[in-house]
């Protein structure tokens, strides 16, 4: 399968410090990265009339594939680590942006 994220020379050299989640084991920040670039990828390629910023029907499992083609074998992820952990990052961003929004008026 071929990838249309581009991976940085950055992201490797990023700290692996552990990011706590849910999962059987902790993230890296390259993880949380790439993960991040492969929703950015899969979302640009839904329909139109996809509901905004979601994910539906098959979208999930491109994701999960198009991951674990990113980071490389051995460090491959299931499908309820990468939602589980999509869906904490998401809140955590639309915490921030409520905040930031709130100290802006």
């Amino acid at each position: 399968m071929a990838s249309n994220v581009p991976t940085s020379s950055n992201a490797a050299n990023l700290s692996n410090a552990s990011v706590p989640t849910n999962g059987t084991s902790p993230w890296t920040t390259t993880e949380v990265l790439v993960l991040t670039r492969c929703w950015i990828t899969v979302y640009e390629r839904l329909p139109v009339i996809a509901p905004l910023n979601c994910l539906v029907g098959d979208e999930w499992s491109r994701l999960v594939a198009l991951f674990n083609y990113n980071v490389g074998q051995g460090q491959e992820r299931l499908k309820p680590d990468i939602v589980s952990k999509w869906m904490d990052l998401k809140n955590k961003v639309t915490w921030f942006n409520r905040c930031y929004n709130y100290e802006k008026m």
